[in-house]
């Protein structure tokens, strides 16, 4: 596959201006938990939102504890075992939600750069760049979740600059990326099989050798998950396991829904639309039939979710490294867009 551009693909300072600006828009209302502008009416019901941190607490309470402010009792098992983003966050002198806040917003544009350099490399139009870009941050997702003291702009970055690796044959980054990414959260993993499909079908790597490097690496994963339980010093021990109480509380809650349609969000249908369109075609573009790798196991965590979390739309997050670029090839295919 050439690697040679059809067009400029190299965002303009306006687009780059526009596309922060959108993403700092859209983290601004909920940042630090605050809920400006009338939101907390349909957050918490008009309550004080810092009184409503859910998992925010746990990583808060780590910072404190990487800061010398408490003991091991403000450590809780599972959030525990995702230390990276509270450690990035625990030197800058401010509020440790704050300071959490600031580290998300710093992921968010280095995903935002990566995926803009991914998809570059699908020969895509400036224009059709430009759309991806502002799918990723004029989005649910970072809206409601972006600024708000949880992980997941971290988990963002960690796939979108692992998916860019994968692409540019940076072996090495990538590889780092996964035995740190087991330290940022755990779903980093959907990226391996991408990794190892983009060896076999689109640099024809040796399989014997492709798939040898896949199990150890997967073998390098799991013993750095089981090394971040094991040194994590949690006050208490807790797991997600499968549950049909789970599933079924899930199954009538009207907000994991609600919530899971406007992460997928237009970009999302079309992404759906392209791997649906092209069916078994995928094998003949191997570019998107690893993009399509990505996105089946985001599908498969949130469908995991289901069963083991009270889930909403940040869980399904994850999908967007692999499912924007799918959904800028339908995009890319519509003639307005394919001579600008």
């Amino acid at each position: 596959m050439s690697q040679t551009n059809k067009f400029s693909t190299h965002l303009s300072k306006l687009q780059w201006i526009i596309l922060l600006a959108v993403l700092i828009a859209l983290l601004i209302p909920r940042f630090d938990r605050a809920d400006r502008f009338g939101l907390d009416q349909f957050t918490t019901k008009g309550n004080p939102a810092i009184e409503h941190l859910a998992d925010a607490k746990k990583y808060i309470d780590q910072i404190r504890y990487f800061r010398g402010e408490g003991g091991v009792e403000l450590l809780k098992a599972p959030w525990v075992y995702r230390p990276i983003p509270a450690l990035l966050a625990t030197p800058i002198p401010l509020e440790p939600m704050t300071a959490l806040n600031v580290v998300n917003f710093f992921a968010l544009c280095i995903g935002l750069f990566y995926l803009v350099r991914v998809l570059q490399k699908l020969n895509l139009s400036n224009t059709t760049v430009f759309i991806g870009g502002l799918s990723f941050v004029a989005s649910f997702p970072v809206f409601f979740y972006g600024s708000i003291g949880y992980v997941e702009p971290v988990l963002i970055a960690w796939l979108s600059v692992g998916l860019y690796a994968i692409f540019y044959q940076k072996h090495l980054l990538y590889f780092a990326l996964l035995l740190t990414g087991a330290f940022v959260k755990d779903p980093f993993i959907i990226s391996l099989p991408v990794w190892l499909f983009y060896q076999l079908f689109v640099a024809q790597k040796s399989w014997i050798k492709s798939i040898a490097i896949f199990v150890i690496a997967f073998a390098a994963f799991v013993g750095s998950l089981a090394v971040a339980r094991e040194v994590s010093n949690a006050a208490t021990d807790f797991y997600w396991l499968p549950s049909e109480r789970t599933l079924e509380f899930n199954v009538y809650r009207l907000r994991s829904w609600f919530s899971w349609a406007l992460t997928l969000g237009p970009i999302g249908m079309l992404a759906l639309a392209y791997v649906l369109k092209e069916n078994f075609g995928l094998f003949r573009k191997p570019l998107d039939l690893t993009l399509a790798i990505g996105f089946a196991g985001a599908i498969s965590v949130m469908i995991y979710s289901m069963f083991t979390v009270y889930v909403d739309g940040r869980y399904f997050w994850i999908a967007y490294p692999f499912m924007i670029p799918l959904g800028c090839r339908l995009i890319e295919s519509w003639k307005i867009f394919q001579k600008t």
